[in-house]
């Protein structure tokens, strides 16, 4: 726990300190504080983890990189609030009193707590015994290997002589601080990153709610009502607990067919395991509430929202498509008045200019095409659900799809779902009444149910589906703050207050079960594995092998061995076809394994391995005689307990 303390705080100074002494050191920028740090923060860190990329190449992480990078940020931190100021971007500058940023901190805290403490819990091979769960299975240890990866100076660690097929400005933000305190295990390193990514989401999360509904925070008692429920709301898997008797955040519930399958990452559990999604939620999260601070006198995208939008599709192009062409698509066409109509094709022409600049920065940064993460493996092959062959089958087709997105929208969303379908429910019968709903809560609908519609029952494929849930959380809880009605109302109203005590009380009792699954619930790691020995192995590699490309089994599908943080190792093939760049040997190879199930350790030479990991995993997923054909008699290099490393003597013809 405490390293993963330390590169918290660490991290989160690098970050808040350079803005902060700015701001500090002029009256004038002190009035705004409630407005111009948040920015400032977001800035330094989308602005910090370009530098690091661009000097991927020219510089090696450690702390000279670390100074360069943390120096160039503070001074693009600089002209960005100075730009800001001088050109009077704010239509109300003091909104807030900046006392308010103290207790959002202290708020996002506490809904950051578990994780600390979830976090904590999964040591991973540096406590007594090892304590390990999915969703923490594959996704935090992959990016340790990834950050290990980089922080060496290597190509991709899944496949020798390959290249990553993309490299997310997560990465190279979090090896940015991990690198200067790296050793042979770096997880605990990589999870105080983490942490503080987890903290930031919540962090802004809660400004959003200030800016969107002022009246939450300067109102005391409602604003106790908001924070709760979206704390103990955030990550509650209702649908699944009571309907089937398991929560698939911890992986005790499997998949549930292709039309329906949706992986309940909500907000805090997409922290836990896919910070690189977090990267692209916070820059999402901060166009929300700066659209209520921005000028926007002719009613176009300024060039302010140009930069946020950049920014959201640098971060994650694949994300971003989701959201860009939904949200442009209502913004610039449905809400398109008679008196806005002149304004509609210079629009389209600053959209097409985010989109050619967020190319053209993606490429400079991560050295790849956009298009790489459309056409990997895991994203291509999408499914199209068929709306029918006649008339009658599509209008049937349509008329189901409708009837089940509620069912759908509480599925992935847990309990921040049942709050937004009930919530919407109460709108449309005030709607019957002639109580419509104003343009902004129409257009977060719009966002969440046509999403949801899009890529549930059109597009139908899992990960899509998985994205997609991730990317609508923080939306969805932001639909919810522009539903809710003022504190008078809602303190006076039966209706309001029976579903908040029903919120409240499933979601403190699910919220127990999700930390329960995670800290005292049986471990996925076999105890009858001794795990330390790949540990020890993984230090002596670390020493001495680093720089001979080393195969070892990925686990069984549990868990990535120790041994693949600090050498070229072959994962699941799926990781190692997504996540790899790789010559067509490699690649026919690879597809082969995917196909055909066959063993990586019979084309261990042609792939490029030179030594060969074998302990009691090996033992268990391998056999005996693909051992001996690429072993042979050969004497370890080097031994820890049961755990051999081996150089292969004797490739498979």
């Amino acid at each position: 726990m405490t390293k993963q303390a330390l590169l918290f705080i660490f991290s989160l100074l690098s970050l808040t300190l350079p803005v902060l002494l700015f701001i500090l050191r002029d009256s004038e920028y002190r009035k705004n504080l409630f407005v111009y740090f948040p920015i400032g923060v977001a800035v330094q860190m989308l602005s910090a983890s370009v530098f690091t990329s661009l000097l991927f190449n020219a510089l090696s992480f450690g702390w000279t990189k670390y100074a360069i990078v943390i120096t160039c940020s503070s001074m693009l931190v600089y002209f960005a609030l100075r730009w800001f100021h001088m050109n009077h971007v704010f239509v109300n500058r003091r909104i807030l009193d900046g006392r308010v940023l103290l207790v959002i901190s202290i708020l996002a805290f506490i809904a950051n707590a578990d994780n600390f403490i979830i976090l904590s819990k999964q040591g991973l091979f540096d406590i007594e015994p090892p304590y390990f769960r999915p969703g923490l299975v594959s996704d935090p240890v992959r990016n340790v290997i990834i950050v290990n990866a980089l922080i060496r100076g290597d190509g991709s660690p899944f496949l020798p002589g390959s290249e990553f097929s993309y490299q997310l400005l997560w990465y190279q933000f979090a090896a940015l601080f991990a690198a200067p305190f790296a050793t042979a295990q770096n997880f605990r390193l990589v999870s105080g990153v983490t942490m503080m990514q987890g903290y930031l989401l919540f962090f802004y999360l809660f400004w959003a709610v200030s800016i969107m509904r002022p009246g939450l925070v300067l109102r005391y008692r409602s604003a106790v009502f908001a924070f709760v429920a979206v704390i103990i709301a955030a990550h509650a898997d209702s649908y699944n607990y009571f309907i089937r008797g398991c929560i698939e955040a911890d992986g005790s519930c499997g998949p549930t067919g292709y039309r329906y399958f949706v992986r309940n990452f909500s907000t805090e559990l997409a922290t836990l395991a896919s910070p690189q999604h977090v990267f692209f939620l916070i820059p999402l999260v901060i166009f929300y509430a700066t659209n209520r601070l921005l000028q926007d006198r002719h009613r176009t995208a300024p060039t302010h929202r140009i930069t946020l939008f950049t920014a959201m599709f640098l971060s994650s192009p694949i994300m971003s498509a989701f959201f860009l062409p939904s949200y442009l698509t209502y913004h610039y066409v449905f809400l398109a008045t008679k008196r806005r109509y002149s304004r509609l094709l210079p629009t389209i022409f600053e959209v097409i200019a985010i989109l050619i600049v967020g190319v053209l920065l993606f490429w400079g940064t991560t050295r790849t095409s956009p298009l790489d993460l459309f056409t990997r493996p895991s994203s291509a092959g999408l499914v199209i659900f068929p709306f029918g062959m006649d008339f009658q089958d599509s209008i049937m087709h349509l008329f189901f799809s409708l009837v089940q997105i509620p069912r759908i929208v509480i599925w992935g969303f847990g309990v921040t779902g049942l709050v937004a379908v009930l919530l919407l429910l109460v709108q449309l019968y005030k709607c019957a009444k002639g109580n419509w709903i104003s343009t902004e809560t129409y257009h977060y609908t719009f966002m969440v149910l046509g999403t949801m519609y899009l890529f549930y029952f059109i597009v139908t494929h899992g990960e899509i589906r998985r994205h997609v849930v991730i990317l609508l959380s923080p939306v969805i809880v932001l639909l919810i703050l522009k539903l809710l009605p003022s504190w008078r109302k809602l303190h006076r109203s039966i209706m309001y207050l029976g579903i908040f005590w029903i919120v409240l009380i499933l979601s403190v009792y699910l919220h127990g079960v999700y930390i329960y699954a995670y800290t005292m619930k049986p471990s996925v790691l076999t105890t009858e594995i001794d795990w330390n020995d790949y540990a020890c192995m993984n230090k002596k590699i670390f020493r001495h092998h680093a720089d001979k490309p080393t195969l070892a089994a990925a686990g069984g599908g549990l868990i990535f061995p120790p041994v693949m943080e600090v050498t070229s190792s072959f994962a699941k093939p799926e990781d190692a076809y997504a996540h790899s760049r790789m010559p067509a040997g490699g690649y026919l190879i690879t597809l082969r394994q995917i196909e055909d199930g066959a063993s990586p350790v019979e084309s261990a030479y042609e792939l490029g391995f030179k030594n060969i990991i074998w302990g009691p995993l090996e033992d268990a997923q391998w056999s005996r005689e693909e051992k001996e054909a690429v072993i042979g008699d050969a004497t370890a290099l080097e031994t820890c307990g049961k755990v051999s490393l081996y150089r292969i003597t004797h490739p498979q013809k």
